[in-house]
């Protein structure tokens, strides 16, 4: 939960990137030779003209040891943006969606990187982190991601890789019990539920499953301060 926690609190910076970092992280989205290592671009980090966002985050290892690692988060949905909302549909359906797109090249991209590198997303951004993931092999922890259509990665010339995907989801989540009631794919992955609380509005958000980790981290601790 540890780890989880933290890439919960990258996803919620992703959205505004202008904001102090989380404590113990910088900010690597606009530094060329660190993203030459996982053979990336600024350019990839965002569409022109569209609301697509990522950053780069590399961990400070006197803060962490060496538990976390550099993290690709993928921005999730703005409730007034209606491309992003057009992107959730699009990909849910096996239509195009240049979200997705970019999320399964990314991912291609990171496949040739031997540096190692998690990736991470909220709503929408965990489904194009479950995308990225599964193109690339690499680790992903989602948070009330958007489900993934099984033939996404393939539409976009990706090649399905085992990949280790951490989907969190708070119980009760407006997008979990729309997936589970409609035909909209589910989102992919190991499923860890959270405890949440008001609308199913306000558990998508990514205060709430921040919240959520965070008591089942004093949940934990409590158990264990009380084993004899």
């Amino acid at each position: 939960n540890n780890v989880a926690v933290e890439k919960a609190r990258l996803s919620d910076h992703v959205y505004e990137p202008s904001r102090p970092v989380p404590e113990g992280w910088a900010n690597r989205s606009g530094d060329t030779e660190f993203l030459d290592q996982y053979g990336l671009k600024p350019k990839d980090l965002k569409i022109k003209g569209s609301n697509f966002g990522a950053q780069v985050y590399e961990p400070n290892a006197a803060v962490f040891g060496n538990d976390m690692k550099p993290t690709l988060a993928f921005k999730g949905t703005e409730m007034t943006s209606l491309a992003d909302w057009s992107n959730n549909f699009s990909q849910s359906v096996d239509m195009e969606s240049p979200y997705y797109e970019r999320a399964v090249n990314t991912g291609k991209k990171l496949a040739f990187s031997t540096e190692p590198i998690d990736i991470t997303g909220h709503s929408l951004g965990g489904g194009l982190c479950s995308a990225a993931s599964v193109a690339s092999g690499k680790d992903c922890w989602s948070f009330n991601a958007a489900g993934l259509h099984l033939k996404t990665v393939e539409h976009y010339g990706g090649q399905v890789t085992p990949s280790n995907i951490n989907a969190y989801h708070v119980k009760g989540d407006l997008l979990t019990v729309a997936q589970t009631w409609t035909p909209l794919p589910g989102a992919a992955g190991t499923h860890y539920p959270l405890p949440g609380s008001d609308s199913p509005v306000s558990r998508h958000s990514i205060r709430q499953v921040i919240d959520g980790i965070e008591q089942q981290k004093a949940e934990d601790i409590f158990v264990l301060e009380t084993l004899p």
